[in-house]
């Protein structure tokens, strides 16, 4: 059996859903190999250079069959210069798993693109989509796999007795139709948007109810400059929650940031998970996944990642169409309200968490690692043109990679992230 290097963080990401995809992925290695044949090297943001050298050189003395990058934090391209260096340009197999945020890291793989393309080099995404969206930095096109990130079986399933526990802890009737959304709380995941939506909805069916959990993050859409002061998010919230109508008010809670255990006991409680998001980073959606693996029926956007789980069953997640505007990127609200009228999410719940989980559970997706490292590794060649032209932007533009001379989102956003629309 190969051995193969694991490279990642022991340092906690910044990102809780990466905290948790970082774990889920390091335990299917551990599920799918023998563990004399996994090697575990940290690269940590704290680390200094001639430590990053040090772990560099750790590697190389252990000999390994293959070079696995499992964390997105952080960009190992130092480290990878270092080992290009020790192997005399001759490095083994490199898989990378991609997370969201390849695009705003493209200057610091285009700093290794020339050792990338003399490497056998294989990009591990985790949707259709973000295979389509990492393909436009190709001119080959089978240096990407499709392996999605796995869920945790034992968190993250349908229990009826703990539906009818939950929904008493929360107060929730019998009659209470529960909307959910968990995750980030930010502008891109249109939270305030869909409640504009529910408040019209709540004149149709007043015993619906919508909850949410997450913490709040003041990013707006910093592709295109537009950010947000601190508290800003949290502030659109209550005074989305204040010009509720007073018949109202007690229909719309803010559950607080919950723990994975809270997690799946508000998932089985709940009756629809809802998010219409179109942030730039939803490579995947940890969050529809466990919704899902609970059982719980979901309304997404047709956007990135989320497009997968609509894919599997059109009977259990209903899509909601996506409108690239000039200034932003939104969703289909009379779509939305068609959805929501027709009211039909009434499945049962232990054949979705099957559907799921026969997909995203660790031990499926460690199966599907097996026939990943069955494929024979090539070497990749980049896209000269957009690889370097979208580097550049965020080299020279951080702070607004996408932003049109007059505002709002410029030509290279629309031709690169139309992979991730409808």
């Amino acid at each position: 059996m190969k051995k193969k290097a694991l490279v990642y963080s022991k340092k906690d990401s910044f990102w809780k859903s990466c905290v948790t995809i970082t774990e889920n992925i390091l335990s299917t290695y551990k599920m799918a190999f023998h563990s004399q044949d996994l090697i575990e090297i940290d690269l940590n943001d704290e680390m200094e250079p001639k430590q990053i050298y040090e772990q560099a050189k750790d590697l190389f003395s252990k000999g390994p069959d293959q070079i696995v990058f499992v964390d997105h934090h952080p960009h190992p391209w130092e480290f990878i210069k270092h080992l290009d260096r020790l192997y005399q340009g001759k490095i083994p197999p490199i898989y990378f798993h991609l997370y969201g945020d390849f695009v705003c890291l493209s200057n610091y793989y285009y700093k290794i693109k020339d050792i990338l393309e003399r490497t056998p080099t294989t990009f591990f995404v985790a949707s259709s989509k973000h295979a389509r969206l990492i393909n436009k930095f190709l001119e080959t096109k089978n240096n990407t796999l499709i392996h999605p990130f796995p869920v945790n079986e034992q968190l993250f399933f349908y229990d009826a007795k703990m539906r009818e526990e939950a929904r008493k802890e929360y107060n929730l009737l019998s009659t209470d139709k529960v909307f959910l959304y968990t995750g980030r709380i930010t502008y891109q995941k249109n939270v305030i948007s869909f409640l504009k939506s529910f408040v019209k909805y709540l004149h149709f069916n007043p015993h619906a109810k919508f909850l949410l959990a997450g913490n709040f993050h003041d990013m707006g859409i910093p592709y295109i400059g537009k950010y947000q002061e601190t508290g800003t998010t949290f502030y659109s919230w209550e005074q989305a929650l204040y010009f509720l109508p007073r018949e109202f008010k007690d229909r719309v809670s803010y559950i607080g940031d919950l723990t994975q255990e809270e997690l799946q006991r508000i998932y089985c409680a709940s009756d629809v998970f809802v998010s219409l998001s179109t942030f730039n980073d939803e490579d995947f959606g940890m969050s529809p996944a466990e919704a899902l693996c609970c059982g719980l029926p979901s309304i997404l956007t047709d956007w990135g990642g989320y497009s997968d789980y609509c894919n599997i069953s059109d009977q259990y997640t209903s899509r909601v169409k996506v409108e690239m505007g000039h200034d932003e990127i939104s969703f289909d609200k009379n779509e939305l309200m068609k959805i929501l009228l027709k009211d039909s999410f009434s499945f049962v719940r232990k054949d979705i968490s099957r559907s799921y989980l026969d997909i995203y559970s660790r031990e499926s997706v460690s199966k599907n690692l097996i026939k990943c490292f069955d494929h024979i590794p090539a070497t990749p060649r980049f896209n000269e043109q957009k690889f370097r032209s979208i580097s550049e932007a965020f080299e020279n533009h951080f702070d607004s990679p996408f932003k049109a001379k007059g505002g709002g989102f410029n030509q290279s956003y629309f031709e690169l992230y139309s992979s991730y629309a409808n």
